[in-house]
């Protein structure tokens, strides 16, 4: 099942499985959508909530698009561990942990594209495996820091 949700709704939707009570068990696809605006403060602690409601296990693509989110800390998708996909284009990412993407075994595609990203840490993808990643459009003045 595919899922879109804007980002203004993000909370509320959240709400509304919560009253349910019954997690999203066939959500594979979440997109995520924003207009730059609001600002995502606390990436990791919302990304949290969808574990708490059992559904983050079962995603294996997450896509945020136009979100206006900054940084990413070490462990934000860890609820997310079945990831295969991520993109994170056009989000005003200026900076990434080293440790933002641990426990993401299964990622093979991640999309940082058009951010504002300078450099990239040098143990970003730390577990060996390829993974397929979009850098086009950001402001790298070199690939690690």
């Amino acid at each position: 099942m595919k899922t879109h949700i804007h980002v203004n709704d993000l909370e509320s939707t959240l709400k509304q499985i919560i009253q349910t009570g019954s997690p999203l068990k066939d959500l594979e696809d979440l997109t995520i959508t924003g207009s730059g605006e609001p600002k995502i403060e606390n990436l990791a602690g919302i990304l949290r909530k969808f574990q708490d409601l059992r559904t983050a296990m079962y995603v294996s693509k997450l896509k945020f698009c136009h979100c206006e989110i900054e940084s990413l800390e070490d462990n934000t998708f860890s609820p997310f561990y079945r990831l295969t996909s991520l993109d994170l284009s056009a989000c005003k990412l200026k900076s990434i942990s080293p440790g933002a993407f641990l426990g993401l075994d299964s990622l093979n595609d991640l999309n940082l594209s058009d951010n504002s990203l300078t450099t990239i840490p040098e143990k970003l993808f730390e577990n060996g495996d390829t993974i397929k990643t979009g850098f086009s459009s950001n402001r790298l003045a070199g690939f690690f820091r």
